[in-house]
């Protein structure tokens, strides 16, 4: 692989579509589109007639170098040996991954390699994240015959081909078709398969195998071989070959072969077995996974398939031993499964099937239930789920009933469940607190009341006397619903409707609820919409006979506490007393009007 390369830039009028604006060449950079500007950087000569900076233009001048347009970033930063400086901060693992230090002064302005401003510095983890997740859909361009190249692009060549009859019969796997690219149709076939294959790799992470499969097509007398994309972005990608119909066919041949058994002067495959498990869990996993997990910056040089219970690795000789990319990569691989945990099977002891100790969780006696939500683990707790609040607010072994941690939970729960979890021990510690606060609650009042009545027969005379005129108040002012309105203060009876009354007597409006005077029925009617003591669930104006007489009895409530606060404990509870009976009929609780002194706070701690 050549690094830059000095190329003379050619003379002459440029045609107007091949101008661009400097603000065009400008929109090219910049964070968004880096794998777009650095495939174009520097390997196109300028159309640019203005006098501008070449050292700020992405494309090459008279005194400037070009960027080899053939390497096209299918080699790692870690190359140094056939990398000049420029490839490498322009890698796109590297560019804009640093602060340039000269960024007020640097005379390389927008086309810098360093980013400019900190809001522009690329996380170094991800950048090398998207370029493994992008590395297939990268170009490699190669400089293939002297006479015109008709299209340089990556090939796509499918995992499933065995036989050379697959290629020559157009069998599933090679689609050999006739396409117009500028070439009689006679004289040419495209061979288009999928983009992630054990062919393709061979092609593209060796130019010498590539050179050593043309030089064998050439020989079969085919005029013209090359890697080419007929619609970029679309996975259609394939080789063109150009010759006679009997060339074709023993060049398809001869491609078959060594592109599934490619010689060992090119490439090294070794193969491994392992538990159908740990292959199944591999199978699963992208090739980004694969080679963020196992190959690392191996990727561009190794290919990894799978085969029944085997792993079988493919390694490039090109820049390195492919014996030792081999050996590196299954001591990754090793480590893997080691930190994963899958070299380590129990049994579950619910449904007996066989797991990884990471794939369920165990109580502490021993106990291994298989993960998952849809496993043996959310079957348990979503069964407990119901009867959470007999359980102590927690998940219990089936087996053993040992108390299981809540949070070791979390891991094989989805969202739904987890959230139903907490939600159910929320509710169960609430619900138990209640329980125990209003049992004691209850049995500390049923004592007051007790002495309360006691009391009642040796209190004063006066005492009494105060008692029955102020429930005669009471009866008059408060269990007698009257207008608001000061002037007024006319009865009326209770009802059903609307809940913006119209006075009778004064012709003035009040709130039912909350019995709040307004001036005008507009004005009634919108603070019935909006009070707060509404028993509708939307705000209606209009209430059932249920809700009606619960609105009453909450008033009448709030009415008496007012009235009995400012007397004495004596007076306030000989008053209650006296007030049984119209309490009873309106569905008072007299507890709720006692005067306990400190019996809520005494209850609570």
């Amino acid at each position: 692989m050549s690094a830059w390369t000095n190329v003379v830039n050619s003379k002459g009028k440029k045609s107007a579509q091949q101008r661009c604006s400097q603000s065009a060449l400008l929109s090219k950079s910049g964070n968004d589109g880096v794998r777009s500007f650095l495939s174009t950087f520097k390997t196109s000569p300028c159309t640019n007639f203005e006098r501008h900076d070449y050292r700020k233009c992405n494309y090459y001048h008279d005194n400037d170098i070009r960027r080899n347009p053939y390497s096209s970033f299918m080699y790692l930063p870690d190359d140094e040996d056939i990398l000049s400086t420029a490839e490498n901060v322009y890698h796109p693992m590297n560019y804009l991954t640093r602060i340039c230090e000269e960024a007020s002064n640097c005379p390389y302005g927008r086309y810098c390699a360093k980013a400019h401003q900190k809001s522009l510095v690329r996380n170094t983890a991800v950048a090398r994240q998207e370029y493994n997740e992008h590395l297939t859909n990268m170009t490699l361009e190669r400089k293939m015959h002297s006479k015109p190249s008709l299209g340089t692009y990556a090939p796509a060549l499918q995992k499933g081909l065995a036989t050379t009859a697959s290629l020559t019969q157009l069998s599933t796997g090679w689609n050999m078709v006739d396409r117009d690219h500028n070439l009689p149709k006679c004289s040419e076939y495209l061979f288009e398969l999928p983009l992630d294959s054990k062919p393709w790799f061979l092609i593209n992470s060796s130019n010498k195998f590539f050179s050593f499969l043309r030089e064998m097509a050439m020989k079969e007398g085919l005029a013209q071989i090359e890697i080419r994309n007929n619609h970029w972005g679309k996975g259609e990608y394939g080789i063109a070959v150009r010759g006679s119909k009997d060339a074709r066919e023993r060049a398809v041949g001869g491609l078959a072969t060594y592109l599934f058994d490619p010689p060992s002067a090119f490439f090294v495959q070794q193969s491994k077995s392992l538990s159908s498990r740990v292959v199944k869990k591999l199978i699963k996993k992208t090739q980004s996974e694969i080679n963020d997990m196992i190959l690392e910056r191996f990727a561009p040089h190794a290919f990894v398939e799978f085969s029944n219970n085997e792993i079988i690795i493919c390694a490039s000789n090109q820049s390195r031993s492919g014996d030792q990319i081999i050996y590196q990569v299954f001591e990754k691989l090793s480590f893997w499964i080691k930190q994963e945990g899958h070299d380590k099977f129990v049994d579950c002891d619910c449904c007996f099937d066989s797991f990884n100790l990471d794939e369920g969780l165990a109580c502490r006696k021993g106990h291994f239930y298989c993960g998952g939500n849809e496993g043996c683990i959310g079957a348990m707790v979503k069964e407990q789920l119901e009867r959470m609040q007999h359980q102590d607010n927690a998940i219990s072994c089936s087996i053993c009933q040992e108390t299981i941690d809540t949070r070791s939970l979390a891991p094989h729960l989805s969202n739904e469940t987890w959230l139903a979890l907490e939600e159910a021990r929320i509710d169960s510690k609430v619900k138990l607190r209640v329980e125990k606060l209003s049992h004691e609650f209850d049995k500390r009042l049923d004592a007051k009341i007790q002495e309360f009545m006691k009391e009642y027969g040796s209190l004063s005379g006066m005492v009494k006397v105060q008692a029955k005129q102020l429930a005669k108040q009471a009866q008059d002012d408060i269990m007698n619903l009257k207008c608001p309105h000061p002037h007024c203060r006319a009865p009326y009876a209770e009802f059903d409707g609307c809940m913006a009354i119209q006075c009778g007597s004064c012709k003035n409006y009040f709130c039912g609820y909350c019995h709040q005077g307004t001036a005008t029925g507009s004005g009634a009617h919108d603070h019935v919409r909006h009070c707060l003591a509404n028993e509708t669930n939307n705000g209606s104006y209009y209430a059932t006979p249920e809700q009606v007489k619960v609105a009453q009895r909450k008033h009448r409530t709030r009415e008496l506490k007012k009235f009995l606060q400012p007397l004495k404990k004596d007076a306030q509870n000989a008053t209650v007393l006296e007030l049984e009976e119209d309490l009873k009929f309106h569905g008072i609780e007299k507890a709720a009007l006692f005067e306990f002194g400190n019996l809520q706070r005494e209850i609570e701690i």
